[in-house]
């Protein structure tokens, strides 16, 4: 059976969907929420939900519990909107993370339905603590203007963040006195009495360790191998080497050094979407 979820049956889908998601439906946000569950038992087994913004339906959460995959309830959960979006000549997008088979399975069913991978901007790139030791950037030398950013009088940190802003580069989510911050391994370059570089970590994507803010405003590459080396050397000693954790590309140039830093970082992130017809 298939039906609306509202914030008064929330409570039996809340566990397929994600946070976000039933997080709108609790504010009563203009979102398209939808269910559906087992004919006899009444059993939840599978939730949608999105909304439209900028002419387009962003799929925020899809998901059939595994016992009742291959059941039809996929199928059923977005056969409807998608004759409701081409109806309407709007396309449906749906970004998502992961490389596991979970992953793969929505994959698989995304592409039954015609839905097409597409680059966007925002990729988020994974890479063990050990195979991040063995960057070229990695190397040993002297690292006495890298420092903590724990460590920097608060004035510096004010004036950084503003520069960082000004100049459109990667920020922490919530700025550099975010308590999400990993303050045990974040770092900056220093140079008289200013901050010219920094390499931060966090836990914004998921909770999982995530490098949120990696630049240089200097145009000696050796500053940014020294950043490095001193934050990888702080990690190994709080983290084990199969350690996974994050880097968000938030635009073109730090994409660009991502793939430089971290030549074997993959792609986890993914976006698909399914064109008006």
């Amino acid at each position: 059976m298939r039906g609306a979820i509202t914030p008064e049956n929330l409570e039996w889908f809340e566990p397929l969907m994600t946070k976000k998601a039933a997080d709108l439906i609790k504010e009563g946000a203009p979102v398209y929420a939808v269910g559906v569950t087992e004919e006899y038992t009444k059993t939840a087994c599978g939730a949608l939900v999105g909304y439209v913004r900028g002419g387009c339906f962003q799929l925020i959460s899809l998901f059939v519990s595994p016992e009742y995959r291959r059941c039809g309830y996929g199928n059923l959960l977005i056969g409807e909107l998608v004759e409701i979006c081409r109806d309407g000549g709007i396309g449906i997008e749906i970004s998502f993370t992961g490389a596991d088979t979970e992953t793969e399975t929505l994959e698989e069913f995304l592409k039954y339905w015609f839905f097409r991978p597409e680059k966007s901007q925002g990729e988020i790139y994974e890479i063990t603590l050990g195979e991040a030791l063995k960057s070229e950037y990695n190397q040993g030398g002297g690292v006495t203007c890298v420092h903590l950013l724990e460590e920097c009088q608060e004035h510096m940190v004010r004036e950084l963040s503003k520069r960082a802003y000004d100049s459109d580069v990667p920020v922490p989510e919530g700025g550099f006195f975010a308590s999400s911050i990993d303050r045990k391994i974040s770092v900056v370059y220093e140079r008289e009495n200013r901050i010219t570089a920094y390499l931060i970590f966090d836990h914004s994507t998921g909770g999982k360790l995530t490098l949120c803010a990696l630049c240089s405003f200097e145009q000696n590459p050796v500053v940014l191998a020294e950043m490095i080396f001193k934050a990888m050397t702080l990690c190994r000693e709080e983290y084990s080497e199969d350690t996974k954790f994050y880097m968000q590309a938030v635009n073109e140039t730090s994409e660009n050094l991502i793939h430089k830093v971290f030549p074997g970082a993959g792609t986890i992130s993914h976006t698909y979407y399914l064109h008006a017809r």
